[in-house]
């Protein structure tokens, strides 16, 4: 039994080393102006969508409604 709490502990010490071993290696690799292994850029991604420009108009409406909204609610508010 001593046995497995000492191996453990040991696997546990060695976790620890390993995290800090791993932040030293990302700090060379960034002072060498490297990229740190395992990130990946957005390239991989599905390809931007466009929106058309009846589309932004329409978004641009809605918009310009709701605010109306919102600050004729607030006018009438400030009356008050």
């Amino acid at each position: 039994m001593q046995d497995q709490e000492i191996l453990k502990a040991a696997l546990v010490g060695l976790e620890v080393e390993k995290i800090r071993i791993n932040a030293l290696m990302e700090q060379v690799i960034r002072a060498m102006g490297l990229k740190p292994k395992g990130k990946k850029s957005g390239k991989s991604a599905a390809p931007k969508r466009k929106m058309s420009a009846a589309g932004r108009a329409a978004i641009k409406a809605g918009q310009k409604k709701r605010w109306a909204e919102f600050h004729k609610k607030q006018k009438k508010a400030g009356k008050k």
